[in-house]
């Protein structure tokens, strides 16, 4: 294994370090897990303000409230003529550069998981990913200038979930699809595979808790992946790599170390994650899986061979063996580039497709 590009929790480089950001009080939300045992459902509770956060009227006194000036008309400038810059990062320049970490500095701790997970396998021993001998053609990438530099948004909080995904999208997953988008695979007979990442994809698979009963016990599992992938071949749409979003500092290489050493399973929070993908991978039958958190990165690729202990409806599901590879941060867009390029392939290569050279 090249530890250029991803390394195994123990080591020092494993992730930047982290600082705790001031706590702050959050609303007060009853959360209901999406997809519990018996039907999908949400719930959410309004906090009830002690004060109102709405603006005074401005004839009322005694508010302490300075009406704004009337407004004046007014007419926007003319547009300054601005010619876009010719783009100056080569393909390889754009997944090697530093990615910005300030929306990534704060730690967060992962939510409650669905009942329904408890149903899917753990990930007990993870071998040793290889890299691809040809690194996914990574180190042939183009080197025509004609990509843009990716800017943060500094207003983004981190610790609220929706903003961390969407930082993670924007600094890792965005510059690593365009590249991706450029320079998929062609088959022999000179198909270009279009590729596409979808979001919140939903997949709803129908369960059977007693077989001796069925007609009383069938059940709804609902998978909402946060970000996949899809190739479009043989005329629709195929699913071939599914990734996990969480906060900052939800990764923690300590529940990693002994299945990454071979010594036992994932703990911790890290195994109600697995137990989350293992769903979703059963539910969509991928096997190519990851999660990724801003500041570190899981890979796996499941045993397809043993998919059909990867879950179990009638009772206890013992952790399933992967090949897999801990991430570390400078490393999150190249390890994805080359991980999703291998991941298509060996996609096309299950479908009976011949993949030029």
């Amino acid at each position: 294994m090249n530890s250029q590009y991803w390394a195994y929790p123990g080591d020092p480089a494993a992730a930047p370090a982290q600082q705790e950001s001031p706590a702050s009080a959050p609303p007060t939300i009853a959360y209901v897990t999406p997809t519990p045992m018996t039907s999908p459902a949400t719930a959410y509770i309004a906090p009830v303000p002690s004060t109102s956060h709405l603006m005074p009227h401005t004839n009322t006194p005694n508010f302490g409230v300075t009406a704004l000036p009337p407004p004046t008309r007014r007419v926007l400038p003319p547009r300054a003529q601005v010619t876009e810059p010719l783009p100056a990062l080569s393909a390889r320049m754009l997944l090697d550069m530093d990615i910005p970490a300030s929306n990534f500095s704060v730690s967060g701790t992962g939510r409650a998981s669905s009942a329904a997970n408890m149903y899917y396998a753990n990930v007990g021993v993870i071998d040793e990913f290889l890299l691809p001998h040809d690194l996914s053609g990574y180190e042939q990438l183009p080197t025509t200038l004609r990509y843009h530099a990716i800017q943060e948004d500094p207003t983004l909080a981190p610790s609220i979930e929706a903003d961390a995904i969407k930082a993670i999208y924007h600094l890792v997953f965005a510059p690593v699809n365009r590249v991706f988008y450029d320079t998929t695979y062609t088959l022999i007979d000179g198909y270009r595979c279009p590729i596409r990442s979808v979001s919140e994809d939903t997949h709803t698979v129908k369960v059977v808790l007693n077989p001796n009963n069925p007609d009383d016990s069938t059940v709804s599992h609902v998978s909402r992946v946060d970000y996949s992938w899809e190739v479009f071949i043989d005329g629709y749409w195929q699913k071939f790599m599914l990734m996990e979003l969480k906060r900052p500092g939800v990764l923690d290489s300590n529940d990693w170390r002994d299945a990454f050493a071979g010594r036992g399973a994932v703990r911790g929070y890290g195994e109600k994650c697995c137990r989350q993908i293992v769903k979703y991978a059963y539910g969509f039958d991928v096997p190519f899986i990851g999660i990724c958190d801003g500041l570190s990165m899981v890979i796996l690729e499941l045993y397809r061979a043993g998919k059909a202990q990867w879950h179990n409806h009638a009772g206890v599901v013992p952790p399933i063996c992967a090949r897999g590879a801990w991430v570390r941060y400078e490393n999150l867009r190249r390890s994805l580039y080359i991980f999703m390029k291998y991941a298509l392939k060996s996609y096309l290569l299950r479908c009976g497709k011949t993949v030029a050279a």
